[in-house]
């Protein structure tokens, strides 16, 4: 079970709201809601919500129990959005999005019963690499946010803006990588006053709700451009100590470029600049707009050689090319060497071998391969396992997959949420082998 520091489900939203006084926490540990749900814990405490962790009595599953604050149960438009809220979310069935179970009254307030997700948030996984000088990996930065996008989309088809995008409020799933975007929606229905539609975070916050308008899909949009902006550079375009100084740098400073940053990061410059325009007409009128936008930024992306010592594509050196094949066949083990080897008429490739997981995982903590041929039936250490370990190693993420196994059809869901794209079924021949080494392998710089 994951520490309570790396587990998250749905939180509150900060708020510039002042809540009313009094009011005591409406469940304490060990108390049984609706006779089916037993608290286990308090995960997190804002101003207008209180979340717990729970165990379900018949199914014995963890949930994530989401009530009103004690200071606002009372209070009937707080209550009218919470209901509001639950209404909409519960039109909401998408793998990207915290789904609703249910809805309950207390004595002392109103409750919603949620998908209770194990993982860490984005922001915790960003602060972890930035601790270590290092960033994140842009294939899998360009992944999780394609999915974001998604689930963002299926929030507004619902007739809801989130309000409050942000790192923090997108949990990624440990066994899955699944990213899940939670706690949406109370803050945008916080209140008629204007101090209502404030509601969120400044570092996110586009600069029409920090003037005092309405949550939008596009303030949404642009919230999602900051977090990508983020999650790509590492650091916030717009820091800032104070909200009126960071509201005043989302309003009046021009655009900071990625490029001017890392220079392999210009594919990707004309869907963040548009995301983060000032002026909401000028931004994608859709997050199914900027999803394509993102996809075609990948394509070119993947097409120009990573540059750059000191980012994770470094793995891919344009000299030697490194192939890890791990597989407890020795047969194999040859078939896929010839066939890497037959590729590099130019350049030098270096074969790593592997017939367990667990070398794998050491070989490539010392040295990421640009390429790994991956069995899923592997000896103890699955091949789901090991690539998930060698996922979690600096520079993991942008290793290319290629599973090549008897039967992976079970696990093929898994494999595709580490990033897999490329699967072959043995018995496989050395022409198959040598085509998804040439598929996946960087193109040899050209010389200028």
């Amino acid at each position: 079970m994951a520490g309570e520091e790396q587990t998250r489900s749905t939180a509150t939203a900060e708020s510039s709201i002042a809540p009313p006084s009094g009011g005591a926490p409406p469940l304490s540990l060990g108390d049984v809601v609706d006779g089916r749900y037993t608290i286990e814990a308090q995960l997190g405490e804002g101003t207008m919500g209180l979340v717990y962790r729970a165990r379900e009595r018949l199914l014995e599953r963890p949930i994530a129990i989401k009530t009103i604050a004690p200071a606002w149960a009372h209070e009937p438009a707080f209550v009218q959005s919470f209901l509001e809220e639950a209404r909409s979310m519960a039109r909401i069935r998408h793998p990207n999005v915290v789904q609703l179970y249910t809805v309950g009254d207390l004595e002392s307030a109103y409750y919603m019963a949620m998908e209770f997700v194990r993982g860490s948030s984005l922001d915790r996984i960003l602060v972890n690499h930035v601790t270590r000088s290092e960033r994140l990996s842009v294939h899998n930065v360009v992944a999780l946010l394609n999915d974001i996008i998604k689930g963002v989309a299926a929030i507004h088809e619902a007739g809801l803006t989130h309000c409050d995008l942000k790192p923090a409020n997108v949990v990624v799933e440990e066994q899955t990588g699944r990213p899940v975007i939670i706690d949406f929606g109370l803050a945008t229905q916080a209140g008629p006053d204007e101090a209502a539609h404030r509601a969120g975070s400044p570092a996110y916050m586009s600069p029409e709700r920090a003037a005092g308008g309405p949550a939008t899909e596009q303030s949404d949009i642009y919230a999602l451009g900051i977090t990508a902006y983020e999650l790509l550079v590492g650091e916030l375009p717009y820091p800032a100590r104070t909200r009126e100084e960071v509201e005043a740098m989302h309003r009046d400073l021009p655009i900071p470029r990625m490029s001017d940053r890392f220079e392999e990061l210009a594919a990707f410059e004309p869907v963040i600049h548009r995301a983060m325009q000032k002026h909401p007409d000028h931004r994608f009128t859709s997050c199914e707009e900027m999803g394509a936008a993102l996809s075609e930024a990948r394509e070119r992306w993947g097409q120009q050689l990573p540059k750059g010592s000191g980012t994770m594509s470094a793995v891919f050196d344009p000299s030697e090319i490194r192939v890890l094949i791990v597989d407890d066949d020795p047969h194999f083990r040859r078939a896929a060497s010839r066939a890497a080897k037959l590729v590099a008429s130019d350049r030098r490739i270096r074969v790593l071998p592997a017939s367990t997981g667990e070398q794998a995982v050491t070989i490539a903590r010392r040295r990421m391969p640009a390429l790994i041929l991956l069995d899923y039936q592997l000896p103890e250490l699955d091949g789901v396992a090991t690539l998930s370990a060698v996922r979690s190693l600096p520079r993991g993420h942008d290793a290319r997959v290629a599973v090549i196994s008897g039967s992976v059809d079970e696990a093929r869901w898994r494999f595709e949420a580490l990033g897999v794209t490329d699967f072959l079924s043995k018995p496989v021949g050395v022409d198959a082998l040598v085509d998804v080494v040439q598929r996946n392998v960087p193109p040899r710089r050209r010389p200028r």
